[in-house]
């Protein structure tokens, strides 16, 4: 099943006919309360904002599978969304035909401009140079087919949004960049834009709770928000959400929320798989399942 499921996902007519998933969730809205993220952050920001009018999607993907921001879509948000695989963002720009409240651009945000190569792992895709070393062998243990490359266009923050009605304060910044989220995090010029919660993947725990991975450039992507003055109040089996000063909320203490994150984690400088080994694919995220 799984392997037809790939090869379907290949097909033109999968990423062209992408806009039903839009119009089913559009129309079945009504009737059921359903979340799209990956481990329920939609509901958790729906706890900690009371709602979301404005977000921006770094990482997208396909907009729909796993997440962070398809909720709000759904609910009328105006948002931009930024995905730089050609392949991957057809999907997404496919999926909002119908919604001219969601930007979508083909690129990629980084603290540089240019080209680069990508390199795509069934759905997971990552710059070589900024990959997590660990977060790599995690994924090679549970996939292990060939990979995909391709060169892809990387904007900072601010070009990138050039031409997007976005407002100045912006409800939900969410990225998911297999390891590019510091970079991410530096091109975005914060005495101009400003978020009431910001999502990042942090580390990744298994359904024990162990810790599995965790951000090779975590502390500094801690110390880069405390600075612009960005708490951490929730931290799920995948990422950390953080609120910007000024929203309510019952914050954790930095030190506590670094130490739920690291519980268990293997050090950097062995390998995450032992050669010969592999892990279950019960200790990955379920987006990351075969």
């Amino acid at each position: 099943m799984g392997a037809f499921k790939e090869f379907l996902k290949k097909t033109p007519a999968y990423s062209q006919m992408f806009w039903l998933f839009y119009v089913a969730e559009k129309l079945s809205r009504p009737f059921r309360q359903k979340g799209f993220a990956e481990f329920r952050e939609d509901f958790q920001v729906q706890e900690l904002l009371g709602g979301v009018k404005t977000f921006v999607d770094i990482g997208a993907n396909d907009g729909y599978h796993s997440s962070n921001s398809f909720y709000w879509a759904l609910r009328g948000a105006r948002g931009a969304c930024f995905e730089p695989v050609a392949a991957t963002f057809l999907r997404l720009k496919r999926l909002y035909l119908f919604n001219s409240r969601v930007a979508c651009r083909n690129v990629g945000i980084s603290d540089r401009t240019g080209e680069s190569v990508m390199v795509s792992l069934r759905d997971q895709s990552y710059i070589p140079e900024t990959q997590d070393p660990n977060h790599r062998e995690m994924h090679k243990a549970i996939h292990s087919q060939a990979k995909d490359t391709c060169r892809v266009e990387l904007q900072r923050f601010e070009d990138a949004v050039q031409g997007i009605a976005l407002p100045h304060e912006i409800d939900l910044l969410t990225i998911d960049v297999e390891g590019h989220e510091l970079s991410v995090l530096r091109s975005i010029p914060f005495d101009t834009y400003s978020f009431r919660a910001i999502i990042v993947e942090t580390h990744a725990h298994n359904l024990d709770g162990g810790c599995v991975w965790t951000h090779r450039d975590l502390q500094a992507i801690y110390d880069l928000l405390s600075a612009q003055n960005y708490s951490p109040v929730r931290t799920t089996r995948g990422n950390t959400i953080f609120l910007g000063a000024g929203v309510s909320r019952s914050s954790m203490s930095a030190g506590a929320a670094l130490d739920s994150v690291r519980a268990d984690a293997r050090d950097y400088s062995e390998p995450l798989v032992p050669q010969g080994a592999g892990l279950a694919s019960r200790d990955l995220p379920r987006g990351e399942r075969p």
